[in-house]
């Protein structure tokens, strides 16, 4: 792509330069092209306008390359220019005024390079009013190639720090020097050069939380974060070299903060967002980093007695059955103590002894003989065999057992819940077609993600999110829950489907590629380098 650069600057040479017009383009003749037939892995877009139209005869008369040409004074492409997805395009642009190009023609992807060709007279008004041009951002590559004495060659880059949109000088020639137009398209976005990135982002865990925050001009800047999605943009910067800053979303809806990137208030956002129908359809994200599980959370509302049974009696159940177990073992530790020793521990005795070891690891016992020492620590190692394997064992299961059997969407529409979703949050498509009419005739509620439990708790209803920004951020962050007292086990989940999370782009973001290379490579864990927060 480089020499075929090269050779389109030597080509131009021949229009501006021309006492050497006729020994130019006999060395088109020879080379250029063979090479551009050999290497088509660009197509040509020659843009001209009536005033330099002769200089653009000499691109037309000479290639046998495909090429597709645009008149902007007449405004037609021949022939038809129809792109598309993932065809790389090289713009040669030879303008009277090339301040024109991206208002006449807007049509520049994410791959594509483009190339202004320029004499002293139209350089100068392109070099102090390059900011016009700033709809170019999105393309892979922009140079410029002055011709005066000397053969100038120019870079402009958008994501470069400090020449951040300014025309950089790379090298000067003289005419009969070979042009060096290597650096033309350096910029392969593996080296951002300490590029400052506006993040938004959302506290939601484990994803991203910030730790330590601080208020410039009302606007909320993280200076100290955690969580999977922070470590990942962390070590990202260090091996692209970029830098960033990390604001807060204005509120807590999410298409709010969806809709800093398209206002330009922010590059990208981190935070457990969701790739959605709507959202691709404005936005372009990264390849997906994980799936989350998404369905409805509620609390089952059962009858007093089946609630008192399920969470109650079934533990005090046990606590009884427990007890009679314990006064068994007692008799016959008592009869094993009677007839293999002396000892004077009575039933009761015993009996209090395995009672209290069922809350404490450890007894004093004073005991008169060797025979009572091993009868009593047999039995209370029988006894802690009973408690760890078998009743530990069952309270752990009732624990975590489901409060409730599976029912279907309509049987908990049936008992009077209420389904609670926002209808224009993308994950309609989630739903079966019986069930997404149910949702249709749901309530629409807005609900952040501190006010979720509590307003499960105290609502029939079944609320849709994911699951975990239901459990692990409103648990561990959330001041509501932490002053209700929150049982988990009472919630229930109905699992709909998985919502995959991913960053979120402007559409003309040339270096997306390149992020999803990197990324690729750090949750594959190759390359990963976990630095301090």
């Amino acid at each position: 792509m480089f020499r075929q650069a090269a050779i389109l600057v030597l080509l131009v040479n021949n229009i501006f330069a021309a006492n050497l017009i006729r020994e130019r383009i006999q060395l088109v003749d020879v080379f250029f092209p063979n090479y551009l037939d050999n290497h088509l892995e660009f197509r040509l877009v020659l843009h001209f306008d009536n005033t330099t139209k002769d200089a653009a005869n000499v691109f037309l008369t000479k290639l046998s390359t495909p090429l597709k040409i645009t008149n902007h004074d007449i405004g037609t492409i021949e022939p038809a220019l129809k792109k598309q997805r993932g065809d790389r395009y090289l713009n040669l642009v030879v303008l009277s005024n090339p301040l024109t190009f991206s208002n006449l023609y807007g049509d520049i992807q994410t791959t594509d390079f483009v190339v202004f060709f320029t004499n002293p007279t139209t350089f100068l008004p392109m070099s102090t009013n390059f900011s016009i041009l700033s709809n170019l951002k999105g393309s892979r590559g922009i140079a410029v190639v002055n011709y005066a004495e000397n053969v100038v060659l120019y870079n402009i880059c958008f994501y470069c720090a400090d020449t951040k949109g300014k025309i950089t000088l790379l090298q000067k020639s003289s005419y009969n020097q070979t042009l060096d137009i290597e650096f033309l398209f350096s910029n392969n976005f593996k080296n951002f050069g300490g590029h400052l990135f506006k993040v938004a982002y959302k506290d939601y865990l484990p994803f991203m939380y910030c730790s330590e925050k601080t208020k410039v001009n009302n606007i909320t800047l993280c200076n100290k974060a955690v969580g999977s999605e922070f470590l990942l943009l962390q070590t990202l910067s260090k091996h692209l070299n970029f830098t960033y800053q990390l604001i807060e979303a204005p509120s807590d809806v999410y298409d709010d903060l969806v809709h800093q990137v398209i206002l330009k208030h922010a590059d990208f956002v981190i935070g457990g967002i969701s790739v959605t129908d709507k959202r691709t359809k404005i936005l372009k994200f990264t390849d997906i980093l994980r799936f989350e599980p998404f369905g409805l959370i509620y609390v089952p509302q059962k009858s007093f007695l089946s609630n008192l049974y399920q969470y109650e009696l079934k533990n005090l159940i046990l606590e009884m059955f427990l007890l009679v177990v314990l006064f068994l073992l007692s008799l016959f530790v008592n009869f094993l103590n009677r007839w293999c020793a002396s000892s004077k521990l009575s039933v009761e005795d015993v009996f209090m002894i395995f009672v209290k070891s069922k809350y404490e690891q450890s007894v004093n016992v004073n005991t008169t003989t060797s025979n009572s020492i091993l009868v009593i620590f047999v039995s209370w190692w029988i006894f802690a065999l009973i408690v760890n394997v078998i009743y530990r064992s069952m309270l752990v299961s009732l624990m975590i057992q489901k409060p409730v059997q599976d029912d279907t969407l309509q049987d908990l529409v049936d008992e009077g819940y209420q389904i609670v979703l926002r209808k224009d949050s993308g994950y309609m498509q989630l739903f079966l077609e019986a069930e997404a009419r149910l949702i249709n005739r749901s309530k629409t509620l807005v609900l952040n993600k501190c006010e979720i439990l509590p307003y499960v708790q105290s609502n029939k209803a079944l609320v849709g999110i994911e699951f975990t920004l239901n459990l692990i951020h409103n648990l561990k962050y959330c001041s509501k829950v932490h002053h209700t007292i929150v049982d988990v086990r009472k919630f229930a989940k109905k699992t709909v489907s998985v919502t995959p999370h991913a960053w979120p782009f402007r559409p003309e973001t040339p270096f997306i590629d390149e992020f999803n290379k990197y990324i690729k490579k750090l949750l594959n864990g190759k390359e990963l380098i976990i630095h301090s927060a």
